[in-house]
This record gives structure tokens, C-alpha cells and sequence, in this order.
């Protein structure tokens, strides 16, 4: 028995053995000629087998002897193995390229791959200088060019820029299905461009043009649907064959006309007593003035202080469902929204704050003025200027350490460097111990104390700053912005730019008190540095403040929150079934993300003689500014 046991071991092993060889890939074995080998990598690539294409490529390189003919297949090595992801690989095949032996052509596939594996490596700045210096794109590959610019454009938001090359790309593209992700990515790239940039174009009668057109449309008359219908209509006229007809014009009105959900009865959940009485009525105060300058039905409005109490929202809300309320805006406070959040069989809720767990809610939406979004979004614009190497100074509060930490997780996750970071007290107003840490003040004294000691005499001594820092990010509030400001002028930063976010701005221009922050850029909502088109007259920024004074004063930021909370209610389920939408508002361009929250995208903006000056994105990929007086 123990014979055949044994045989019958063996020949299970051996079909095991046979099952595993059969399923295993395919070795890459080179034929005998570089030019037969070539042939068999295109072949694969036409397939769809990416890697056994990218290796047959580097091993037909590398058997060929004339260096045009290495360089040529080297160059296809190196995009077939960005297409499977493989960036290492695709480095080394470009690395055996020699560009002393490109011709015209070769030259312009050279310089494609490397902009592609610049996309790879996440450097759009380095993609869009590469893909400046082509003239035009070489023959037969006009879409990968067109659809690498518009990828790094993408990456430096220039949104603008996107929109120019995907209508370019819309001519090379073979199916429908290609031609409508391609339209799509238009439209989306077209909500996200800034509103004031989009604005000032006057559009030609040519596809681009009618794009444009349709854009500034739907940014204008989302919230007014009637005048959103006869717009569209106009623009059908104006362009009847434009490829947006399709699809993006009908949607447009379907989403935003038919779909929108206006409530019956608001209630408002606010603390109009307590510590928080006036945070809360600021938001009341601007959610009133865009109810009473609301054009279309307007619901019943009532108001239940919460005094920003968890007990006092829980009763607050069962208050407003007794009375029938179907939709509610707030509460403010966090512990107050967590009390909300638990309540089944609530109406659909547009919360004004954040939960910590992250929980989601089937009734609950959530719209924060987060402090860590905002500096996420300060270290974006830290890469889009080109600054590589930051410190940081922040508030030696809790508060300062959630916003240095959300600074620095965004700015180092694009590669980025955080030299140091230092905590000052805001009670102060002496920071020169941060500062001279941060700037490495202190060893530069050290130093010079050390060589008095060894030469036994006094030296002539200017202290010196450390030199690889391209800007400081300074998480502040006026007060000890404003005194901050100046003292990094004294300790010898004067040509080091300073980054914040909107907290280093009161809202409202004081510029007698602001001066000590010229040259600061920040980042905020268009309404607080004047930029705010499409918005009704009475809910500008100067005439709000001539009708609420102090509000105004104070707590502008919360009655533009109020104002927004409004206006976007009746759109949030329409932004849930299509995150790619944005809505412009007061705080920002407004989307919903996967778990319900609104997310706002800022402006720049920068202190010039102690107002706040927007600065917009210029286009190509760079940093250029112009500069528009903020109201």
C-alpha cells in the first residue's frame, strides 16, 4: 500500500504543480530581433497588458545598437509603464534616452513622457513647464497632449485652463462615451473656476465661448430658476449646435429648477442668550436678510433659542416638529448638534457646526467655518505658490494646534517641508523668544558669542536668519496678528512671505488698524474681500453693513454664514446626488462631500495698505496676480 500511496502523492502534486505553472503569466521572452520584439510589445499594449508590453519595450532598448532606434522605444517603455503605474520602471527607461540623438519629433515624444511622469510624481507645476515648451503637439498623439495639459492644469486649478484644452481634446476623441466623460469634466472643471475670473470673460460665439456662457449662466441664476429657464433658453439660440446641448443645458435646468426642494416652515436653532447669544444672532441676522431678499416663495421662518445647550436644542427641535416644521437650520454650538444628531424622525437638519466621530445622520447635514479646512486649504495655496519649505507660528492653544497640524499634514502630504514650529502665547505682546526660534535667531547668537569667546575681543555682529525658508505660516487672530506682522519684519524676515487664514481678518476693513499686515496673504470667502458677483444688491457686503452696524463690526463671517445656510437649504439634495456641482457663496464656492458636509473653497487674498486685496489665480500653471480693491 504504501507504494501506490506514494505514486498517488506524486501525480496530485504534479497536477497541482500543472494547475499553478498554467495559471501563472506568461514569461516575457524577447525574440530573437529588437524589431520582432517591438512588434510583440505593441501587440501586447494593443491588449491591454501593460506590464508584459512595458517590459518587451525595455528589452527590445536595449538590444538595439542605433541610439534613435533606443531612444524611440525607450521613450515607449517609459509611457507604457506609467500607463501600469509603475513611476521606478518608467524613470529608468527614460534615463537610458540620449537627447543629443532626438530628432524634432523625438524631442516632442521625450518631452510628452516626461511630463507624464511628472503628472505621476504629482508635480503638476513641473508637467505644465515641459508641456509650454511644445510648440504644438507631435502628429497622432494630439489627445494624450491635450489631456496631459489639461491634467496639470487641473493640479494648479487652473480651472480655466482645463476647460481650453479638454474643448481642444473633444476633436480627437473616437467614442461617445469618451466625448461625454470628457464634457462632464468640462462642466466640472467649469464649477469649480473662480466666479469672479469666470465673470470677466466676454465669450466668443465659438464652442469654447459657449461653454463659458453656459457656466456664467447657471453661476447667476442657479438660485432664481425662473430666470435660470429663460437664460438657458437664450443661450440655445445663441449656440444650437454646441455639444453641451446634449446634456449639460437640460440637466442644468432639471437639477436646479425641478429637483430643488423649497421647505414649507423653517426653524431656526439658534443661541440668542448665553455665551454664544452673539454668535447666534449674527446668523439669525443673515439668515434674515437673504430671507427677505429672496425673489422666489419664502417659507415661514420661526426662531427657538437653543441658548447653546444640548438640553435646551433637544427641545428646541421637538418644539419645531410639533409645530410642523419640515426643514431646520442649526443649532450652532457642538455639543448642541451632537444633541440633534440622535433624535430619529427629525426633518432634514442644515447643522452650523461639526460632530467629532464623524457619525453620519439620515436627516443631518453639516456646514462648518472649520478652522483645519482652512488651513488645508492655506497649505494648497502655499504649493501653488512654489513654497516648498515653511515655518510656522501658532497659538499655544488648542485651537493653534489643530490648525498647525492641519496645516502641516496638507503642506507635508504634497511634499512639503515643515522647517519648525513654534507656539507663542497671544496674551503677549512680546514675541521675539518664537520668533528668533522659528527664523533660528538663537543659534546665530550662540555663534557669535561662541567667536567673541575665542578671539577675546567684541566682533561687529548682524544676526542672520536661517536661509531655506520660502514662508511662514502664521495661525493668528487680529489682535496678535497684528503686532506678529511687524516683529517678523524686525527679526530680519522682511522678504519672507507670511501665510494665514481668514481668522488674521476681522471681516470688515478697518485699514487704520490693519496696516501692520500689508503684504500678509490669507485665504477667506469672496463676500469678506469684496468679491461677491451674482449676489442680490441688498445682500452686499457695504449695504449689510450700513443696515446691521456693529453685527457687521463683529461678526460678519457669521452673518455671511446665515446668509449662505439660507440660500443653499433648498439645494442640498441635489448637491448629495451630484457632488460635482458648486453653488458661489458668501463664504466660498459651496459642495457636498461623501459624509454631508458643506465644504467651502476660498479666495486669496492680501493686506495692501491695510485692506484686503483679492489676488487671482493667473493661468499656466504659475502664481501671478492681479489686484482688485476690496469694498
Amino acid at each position: 500500500m504504501t507504494c501506490p500511496s506514494r505514486v498517488l502523492q506524486f501525480l496530485i502534486a504534479a497536477a497541482l504543480l500543472a494547475a499553478l505553472y498554467s495559471c501563472a503569466p506568461a514569461p516575457v521572452t524577447p525574440a530573437d530581433a529588437p524589431e520582432q520584439t517591438e512588434a510583440q510589445a505593441d501587440e501586447a499594449r494593443g491588449a491591454g497588458e501593460t506590464a508584459r508590453a512595458a517590459e518587451l519595450y525595455d528589452a527590445a532598448a536595449e538590444a538595439y545598437e542605433e541610439a534613435a532606434d533606443r531612444n524611440r522605444v525607450s521613450i515607449a517603455a517609459a509611457r507604457t509603464w506609467l500607463d501600469a503605474d509603475e513611476r521606478d520602471a518608467a524613470t529608468t527607461a527614460l534615463a537610458r534616452v540620449e537627447p543629443d540623438h532626438l530628432d524634432d519629433r523625438g524631442r516632442a515624444h521625450f518631452t510628452l513622457a516626461r511630463a507624464q511622469l511628472a503628472l505621476a510624481r504629482e508635480r503638476p507645476d513641473r508637467a505644465a513647464s515641459l508641456l509650454d515648451n511644445l510648440a504644438e503637439p507631435p502628429a497622432g498623439e494630439e489627445a494624450d497632449y491635450h489631456r496631459l495639459r489639461a491634467t496639470a492644469a487641473a493640479g494648479l486649478d487652473n480651472h480655466l485652463m482645463v476647460v481650453e484644452q479638454r474643448v481642444a481634446l473633444e476633436d480627437h476623441l473616437e467614442t461617445p462615451s469618451q466625448r461625454d466623460e470628457n464634457r462632464n469634466l468640462i462642466w466640472q472643471a467649469l464649477g469649480r473656476a473662480p466666479a469672479q475670473q469666470l465673470q470677466a470673460i466676454e465669450p466668443d460665439a465659438d464652442t469654447y465661448g459657449g461653454w463659458i456662457r453656459l457656466a456664467q449662466i447657471a453661476r447667476s441664476h442657479r438660485l432664481d430658476p425662473e430666470r435660470l429657464e429663460e437664460a438657458v433658453s437664450a443661450w440655445e439660440e445663441a449656440y444650437p449646435d454646441h455639444p453641451a446641448r446634449d446634456r449639460q443645458a437640460t440637466e442644468l435646468i432639471t437639477r436646479f429648477h425641478e429637483r430643488i426642494r423649497r421647505p414649507e416652515h423653517v426653524a431656526l436653532l439658534l443661541p440668542l442668550s448665553g455665551d454664544f447669544r452673539d454668535a447666534g444672532r449674527a446668523v439669525r441676522d443673515g439668515i434674515l436678510a437673504a430671507y427677505f431678499n429672496d425673489a422666489n416663495r419664502r417659507p415661514e421662518v420661526t426662531v427657538h433659542d437653543t441658548g447653546g445647550e444640548a438640553e435646551r436644542a433637544r427641545a428646541a427641535l421637538a418644539e419645531a416638529r410639533e409645530a410642523g416644521s419640515d426643514a431646520v437650520i442649526g443649532p450652532l454650538t457642538r455639543d448642541a448638534v451632537r444633541a440633534v444628531a440622535d433624535i430619529d424622525d427629525a426633518p432634514p437638519i442644515l447643522a452650523l457646526n461639526t460632530l467629532e466621530d464623524g457619525d453620519s445622520h439620515d436627516h443631518l447635514f453639516l456646514f462648518p467655518l472649520s478652522p483645519e479646512a482652512e488651513a488645508q486649504q492655506a497649505a494648497r495655496h502655499a504649493h501653488r505658490r512654489g513654497w516648498t519649505s515653511v515655518v510656522v507660528l501658532a497659538p499655544r492653544t488648542d485651537w493653534g494646534e489643530r490648525v498647525q497640524q492641519a496645516f502641516q499634514e496638507t503642506f507635508e502630504a504634497g511634499d512639503g517641508t515643515v522647517l519648525q514650529s513654534e507656539a507663542y502665547d497671544a496674551d503677549e505682546t512680546d514675541f521675539s523668544g518664537p520668533i528668533r526660534e522659528v527664523l533660528n535667531l538663537r543659534i546665530s547668537s550662540r555663534r557669535h558669542q561662541e567667536l567673541t569667546r575665542t578671539f577675546g575681543q567684541t566682533l561687529e555682529y548682524q544676526p542672520r536668519r536661517r536661509q531655506d525658508v520660502d514662508a511662514v505660516f502664521l495661525a493668528a487672530f487680529p489682535e496678535a496678528g497684528r503686532l506678529l506682522r511687524p516683529q517678523l519684519e524686525y527679526h530680519h524676515a522682511q522678504d519672507v512671505p507670511v501665510l494665514s487664514t481668514s481668522h488674521i481678518y476681522g471681516g470688515t476693513p478697518r485699514p487704520e488698524d490693519d496696516r501692520d499686515l500689508d503684504g500678509l496673504h490669507f485665504v477667506d470667502g469672496p463676500w469678506l474681500v469684496g468679491q461677491s458677483p451674482g449676489i442680490p444688491a441688498e445682500l452686499k457686503h457695504e449695504r449689510l453693513t450700513e443696515k446691521l452696524g456693529d453685527v457687521m463690526a463683529r461678526q460678519a463671517r457669521l452673518v455671511a454664514l446665515g446668509i449662505d445656510a439660507y440660500r443653499i437649504f433648498p439645494y442640498l439634495e441635489v448637491l448629495e446626488e451630484h457632488p460635482e456641482e458648486r453653488l458661489d457663496g458668501l463664504t466660498g464656492g459651496l459642495h457636498l462631500n461623501s459624509e454631508r458636509i458643506v465644504e467651502r473653497e476660498l479666495v486669496t487674498a492680501q493686506f495692501v495698505r491695510g485692506r484686503p486685496v483679492f489676488r487671482q489665480p493667473a493661468t499656466e500653471g504659475r502664481h501671478h496676480d492681479t489686484e482688485k480693491e476690496g469694498e
